[in-house]
């Protein structure tokens, strides 16, 4: 039985409400398809069964049903809304209706069907009435958009948000209460480095910003700075009349709230201290916090502690990795804000947007020219740092979707696959790898060829299974004296972990996170044994992954560490936190992964010295794009190889993430939407 074939009869369930045959097979295709799930087809169908929805003709019960199902599947790819002009609907409800095959097809056109469905809401659709006064409804429009309620309150409320920030004087400060320094100088004393390396100017633009506005934002790829940008803006602030304890740093991730801190202390190190002595070891122990974990997240409650009518304390907010934060949780945290506050967003506006829906960052910073109130408060770096040689050239000729430029510059190894010692050549290159190279087995013998390099193994037939054999004979003290052998150990398999990571687009299949951690697991001998305690995939010496916030034992989403025995001979977990090792047993960690490879949404936030990125076969797969492949390649210090086909390139480089969104903070104050038709809730 097909994937679309197993709910269709239930569509028709409920007494006195019949489905139309070509309803039903739109529903079909748009399953097939994978644009909404069969819980999906359901709820349209009982969200316009409570509504009380009543055929008036067929074209236009056709119709309706589209918008519904249009609007799921807009949603599932992370929009928050589906726009109702002609054009939109039409593309939308086209790759609802495609079909393959020679047949004639049965179903009118996308085109038809989306001017029947604007003139239906032009004429204030009846379907959205809710004669019984439900309250809150599940649907709202305003003749432009369609929103699923909650989607609309978060937009509404972060837009209203932002242009309140934008809007806002900041209470400018005028001199130094510490030194007398006006703020011209006391920008030249925080961008002041050792060595000569000062903060350029478009970098002490936005430290400026950031003393005289309530709200800045700073976007900028890999090696732009951002990190020393917001050391200085601490310490700026601070020279200024704050204190460190009424500073908020926040990031989506725990780990990416941790390496704020590591990040602020580097950054500090490689400054000239100035009359901000005393505040400097204060501003060195700020460390980032996650977003929910500084609002208060109450699980039991699933609401947040901090919020409009409890506001944060903090005078100072700065969010980290700003791309990354879904519009749901980016609005609860400027509801949070005080209304004195002032805030800084930090992230790069190329990366991957949210899992969740929303592309927050890239709202804010539209590209093309820009006005309105808020076009002060953006600070673009584009300066790299970074020693990025090829691979960043290339992300940026990606990031221009000139995909035959990119196949034309990149390097390519097409009939062997590297030696050991070639992944980590200096050089910052970019090499394609192809799929099909005469000598390939499989992607064996490249996983070979990269685990022999990461954990230092001889070139020879046997040499990974016995280097991984004597790491699971191995017992540590996880004590870890500084100078013992133990630690000595620890710290290179930690340095072996950042010189490179395998980064996927998939998390299934043979060239998904799943199919190659396992493949790596047999070269490793795991099904001989070696596997930790009962935990599929663990093993002495074999990567993890926390996949969830643990605040008791200070473990964070997104934070990697290593597997060993301890004196017992039981498997713990081994995170080197930039101290000391911290070690804790397997079975206490709940959904603990292999992470020899991760999924490149994952890797958001690090950076490694050499990555390998595979990329699905299927040219059209809708992952492929090129944000995707960007934030793959920025993950990189030095080299970059590209397991994929041209054709992969090429299709991911074309496409860009396409969400609908009607946050609009900058042409002018957006007015409140008025919410013209309503359903009530259900389904959702």
């Amino acid at each position: 039985m097909t994937k679309g074939l197993s709910w269709l009869d239930a569509l028709g369930w409920r007494p006195g409400f019949m489905i139309d045959a070509r309803v039903a097979e739109m529903y079909r295709r748009a399953v097939e398809n994978d644009l909404i799930s069969p819980d999906d087809a359901l709820a349209c169908r009982d969200i316009l069964a409570i509504a009380g929805w009543r055929v008036a003709d067929a074209e236009a019960d056709f119709a309706v049903n589209c918008l519904m199902a249009g609007l799921f599947s807009v949603c599932n790819q992370g929009s928050l809304c589906l726009p109702l002009d002609v054009g939109t609907l039409e593309t939308e409800f086209g790759r609802l209706l495609a079909t393959t095959g020679d047949v004639v097809d049965s179903l009118p056109s996308a085109g038809h069907v989306a001017a029947r469905a604007a003139s239906l809401i032009d004429d204030g659709l009846p379907l959205f009435a809710n004669p019984d006064g439900w309250d809150p409804y599940p649907l709202v429009t305003d003749g432009r958009f369609l929103w699923f309620s909650r989607h609309h309150v978060h937009e509404t409320g972060l837009n209203a948000a932002l242009q309140r920030l934008a809007l806002t004087p900041g209470g400018q400060f005028v001199s130094s209460p510490l030194s007398g320094m006006d703020l011209e100088s006391v920008v030249s004393q925080v961008g002041a480095g050792r060595e000569g390396r000062d903060l350029n100017e478009r970098q002490k633009s936005a430290v400026m910003k950031a003393l005289v506005k309530r709200f800045v934002v700073v976007s900028g790829g890999p090696g732009t700075g951002k990190t020393r940008i917001l050391a200085a803006l601490l310490r700026a602030w601070c020279l200024c009349g704050a204190v460190p304890g009424e500073m908020l740093l926040v990031a989506p991730t725990g780990r990416a709230g941790r390496r704020m801190g590591e990040s602020i202390s580097a950054a500090i190190d490689d400054a000239i201290i100035g009359p901000d002595e005393f505040q400097v070891e204060d501003i060195r122990g700020l460390t980032g916090s996650t977003i929910h974990r500084a609002l208060g997240f109450r699980p039991s409650w699933n609401d947040f502690r901090f919020g409009s009518d409890n506001p944060l304390p903090h005078r100072y907010v700065v969010c980290d990795e700003v791309s990354m934060v879904d519009a749901a949780l980016m609005n609860r945290l400027l509801q949070a804000v005080r209304p004195d506050a002032r805030v800084v967003f930090l992230g790069d506006r190329d990366q991957l947007p949210s899992v969740d829906s929303g592309t927050v960052l890239a709202d804010i910073i539209p590209r093309g020219d820009v006005s309105g109130p808020m076009k002060d408060s953006i600070v673009m770096l584009s300066q790299s740092y970074r020693a990025g040689g090829q691979v960043l050239s290339l992300a940026g000729v990606a990031n221009a979707g000139d995909g035959q430029r990119f196949l034309d510059r990149a390097g390519r190894l097409a009939d062997r696959v590297p030696d050991r010692d070639e992944w980590g050549l200096p050089g910052a290159a970019c090499v394609i790898l192809r799929p099909d190279y005469p000598r390939q087995g499989g992607i064996g013998p490249m996983l070979e060829s990269w685990v022999s390099w990461i954990y230092g193994c001889r070139p020879e037939a046997g040499s990974i299974g016995r280097a991984f054999e004597a790491l699971a004979a191995r017992r540590l003290d996880t004590r870890f004296a500084p100078g013992s052998e133990d630690a000595v150990v620890m710290n290179g398999l930690f340095r072996a972990l950042q010189m490179g990571r395998i980064l996927c687009v998939l998390r299934d299949g043979p060239e998904g996170v799943v199919g190659i951690n396992r493949a790596i697991a047999r070269l490793a001998g795991g099904r001989d044994g070696l596997f930790a305690g009962g935990r599929d995939g663990l093993f002495a010496g074999c990567p993890v992954l926390v996949t969830r916030n643990i605040a008791a034992q200070g473990l964070f989403n997104g934070d990697v560490g290593m597997v060993m025995n301890d004196l017992d001979g039981q498997p713990v977990a081994i995170f080197d936190d930039g101290v000391v090792f911290r070690s804790f047993p397997v079975q206490s960690i709940p959904g603990l992964e292999p992470a020899f490879a991760t999924t490149v949404h994952k890797s958001q936030g690090s950076e490694y010295g050499n990555v390998l990125l595979f990329l699905p076969s299927r040219a059209d797969h809708p992952l492929l794009v090129r944000e995707i492949l960007y934030t793959a390649m920025t993950r990189a210090k030095n080299n970059v190889w590209i397991h994929g086909t041209d054709e992969s390139i090429r299709g991911a480089i074309s496409r860009k993430v396409s969400r609908y969104s009607g946050i609009s903070p900058w042409n002018r104050p957006n007015p409140p939407h008025d919410p013209i038709h309503t359903m009530p809730r259900t389904g959702e």
